[in-house]
């Protein structure tokens, strides 16, 4: 990583600039006293934020009313897909890990730290699989259950594990003057497959709607394709073009895998100008899903295994009061109570 100097943001893309309003989510949260309230405690967060240099009207990390929001809902989309990653590693000690659009998200090094110490014990949602998900259902969990997520219980250490990060040139080139180089220690990447502890990690400068960038993946272990905050800044063609191509490449051709991906409803686009983080950056969503499975639908190989709207995200009891109330709110809307989903399809 390069030394800490005044990094300029001012080229990036709208859609690359969202990275900075999520990444003032994450080390805002970093700062909250005692850590035990912390929705994701990622310290990396903090320090790439120092790194950037931002003006402080850009850095302020004392964010009030609807942007507190905002973030925490941000945080608990975060914290509710690490779990699914720590889940996949778990079952698949071998396994390839595609963060796709990665931003400046520190991921991997929050999923091989243990995240959130609060991650241990959260309440969530009963799960939604294919065999019980009516495709064309209005597709909210109605389900209250509660489960217990151990988080770290569930990371025995994986054997092989070949993580790649991607985004486009302007982020990954910023990611290595703000971002450590990997997450894994020198003494634990190895180019043997018999290595007990054969972690790798790659930075690749690609747009994931370009044609090409897939072939050259490795296809030989069950894959995790994580898409957070991707889908919906894509136009509905290159969203199915993309998971289409995932699913073909990993799928009909490898061992198959998972898609963790997040999508928002038709209901937000026509309101997210009035999510100012995201609204200042010029930046604007174009696909939507209002049920899991219009992405199942995208490929014959998708299977839906769970759906949990932002509602029902573990961890939200560590919100403040008015988040939570919000959120209660949307949970009883018709239409606004599919606004942000996260999804879970095996392929």
């Amino acid at each position: 990583m390069a030394s800490p100097t005044a990094t300029s943001t001012n080229l990036l893309p709208p859609t690359a600039s969202t990275a900075i309003a999520t990444l003032l989510a994450r080390a805002t949260d970093a700062l909250v006293q005692p850590p035990s309230s912390r929705l994701l405690n990622d310290p990396i967060a903090a320090t790439t934020l120092a790194n950037l240099s931002l003006p402080p009207s850009e850095a302020s990390t004392n964010p009030s009313g609807r942007t507190r929001a905002f973030n925490q809902v941000v945080l608990l989309r975060a914290r509710h897909l690490d779990f699914w990653t720590r889940e996949f590693l778990a079952a698949h000690p071998q396994a390839t890990v595609l963060h796709l659009a990665c931003g400046l998200d520190s991921r991997a090094w929050r999923v091989f730290s243990g995240g959130s110490e609060a991650a241990d014990l959260a309440e969530g949602p009963q799960n939604m699989n294919s065999a019980n998900t009516n495709a064309n259902a209005n597709a909210t969990s109605q389900g209250r259950e509660e489960i217990t997520m151990q988080g770290d219980n569930l990371m025995n250490p994986p054997r092989q594990v070949h993580w790649i990060d991607i985004d486009v040139p302007s982020i990954t080139t910023l990611r290595k003057d703000v971002l450590p180089t990997s997450p894994f220690p020198t003494t634990t990447i190895s180019s043997s497959s018999s290595s007990p502890n054969n972690y790798t990690y790659i930075l690749l400068p690609h747009d994931v709607t370009s044609p090409g960038w897939l072939e050259s993946l490795p296809t030989t272990h069950p894959t995790l394709v994580i898409m957070e905050g991707l889908l919906m800044y894509l136009s509905p063609a290159e969203a199915s073009t993309l998971v289409q191509r995932i699913c073909s490449h990993f799928g009909d051709n490898g061992a198959g895998g998972q898609i963790i991906c997040d999508v928002v409803g038709r209901r937000f686009l026509a309101t997210q100008k009035s999510v100012t983080p995201i609204a200042r950056t010029g930046a604007v969503m174009r696909f939507a899903a209002d049920a899991a499975g219009e992405v199942e639908r995208m490929h014959e190989r998708l299977r839906v295994r769970d759906q949990v709207g932002m509602w029902e995200r573990p961890g939200r009891e560590l919100c403040d009061w008015y988040t939570r109330w919000s959120m209660w709110i949307w949970s009883w809307i018709p239409g606004v109570n599919t606004m942000g989903l996260d999804l879970r399809l095996d392929f």
